[in-house]
């Protein structure tokens, strides 16, 4: 009888050493694959500013208020972004006046208003405006329009 389970235990532990008992348990992977694009830099319109001035006869500079904006930039790369700002009726009123924003005259060329070389997911922005007024100002009702442009700056790779 010993012979008989000894035989038993040694065809068991030899069928299991030779991978015909399989036991064993349930396994599995997963690969969660994701593609993140980017998304968008956009801004809200500026606001606009209405202003009555009395002439003085001087050159003069006057402070208008602030244009506000906000700046979205969901591109996920904070690389920044400048905002361009030109006037293309300029020639129609600049004899008369030129309006500052954030320091800047503003002409009928297009000139960096603000950029911001690492920017935030959203920023709302305020833009310091001034009229500088001529000696020659001639009386009467004037309209800057103003064509703003966002543009991304370009990452530098180190």
């Amino acid at each position: 009888m010993k012979i008989k389970q000894f035989l038993g235990i040694a065809c068991l532990f030899g069928s299991f050493l030779l991978g015909t008992l399989e036991v064993s348990a349930a396994h599995g992977r997963t690969v969660i694959k994701a593609e993140i694009t980017e998304g968008t830099l956009s801004m809200t319109s500026p606001t606009d500013l209405d202003y009555t001035l009395s002439l003085t006869g001087e050159d003069e500079i006057v402070p208008l208020g602030s244009l506000e904006t906000t700046i979205g930039d969901f591109r996920g790369e904070k690389s920044g972004w400048q905002l361009t700002a030109k006037s293309p009726n300029y020639r129609d009123y600049r004899q008369h006046y030129t309006v500052h924003v954030n320091g800047v005259g503003v002409t009928d060329e297009h000139r960096v208003i603000i950029f911001r070389d690492n920017s935030t997911v959203t920023e709302t922005v305020s833009l310091e405006t001034n009229l500088e007024i001529s000696a020659d100002a001639q009386a009467g009702s004037y309209i800057a329009n103003f064509e703003w442009n966002l543009q991304p700056l370009k990452k530098i790779d180190e």
